[in-house]
């Protein structure tokens, strides 16, 4: 793990091969922001536009977790490309990847509890994923956030990451009316 800022031999980076829902929880929360990218497209048969200008806005996002997700979540984990950021024995971060058919890795969470922030977690736990996508032969890394997540979408270009998608439906039929676009950015490894 590189550890920018964060004290010696407190935090570890180990595989996360269980997932508790309670941690989960915890640490899955959601995030508020003043900045977002408002998304415009402009489409005719010679020429297909995509725009994403930052604008000044108030958002706020809480994550909702059913069932289904926590339950797709505790299969992923088993998987070998997840990790867990433990101090002593609390889980103060999490990265939730998987394996797709196209040779990538796909991060659906990167989480640090907001105590643990800006010390070089986050990017130890990414580091961790893109080190076992590398070991089983992946060929990049792609991470899952939303246009409204500028901070995630600044953290991630900050760790080389670029945008490599954009689905203007990917949550509901009315995402761009919520100002909430998804977005997935990539690696190669």
């Amino acid at each position: 793990m590189r550890r920018t800022g964060a004290p010696p031999d407190v935090v570890r980076i180990e595989p996360l091969r269980e997932l508790d829902e309670a941690d989960l929880r915890r640490l899955i929360v959601g995030y508020d922001t003043t900045e977002m990218y408002s998304y415009t497209k402009t489409e005719s048969r010679e020429r297909t536009e995509i725009v994403f200008d930052l604008v000044q806005r108030p958002f706020e996002k809480k994550f909702p977790l059913p069932a289904a997700m926590i339950g797709y979540y505790q299969h992923v984990v088993t998987v070998g490309l997840s990790f867990k950021a433990i101090d002593d024995d609390a889980f103060v971060g999490i990265a939730i990847a998987d394996k797709q058919w196209n040779g990538l890795a796909i991060v659906w969470e990167l989480h640090v509890a907001a105590d643990y922030r800006r010390r070089g977690i986050g990017r130890g736990l990414l580091a961790s994923v893109e080190d076992a996508a590398r070991s089983s032969g992946l060929r990049g890394v792609s991470i899952e956030t939303q246009s409204s997540n500028v901070p995630a979408i600044d953290f991630y270009r900050a760790c080389g990451y670029d945008i490599g998608a954009i689905d203007s439906s990917f949550y509901s039929n009315d995402d761009v009316a919520r100002g909430e676009v998804n977005v997935f950015m990539r690696k190669a490894l």
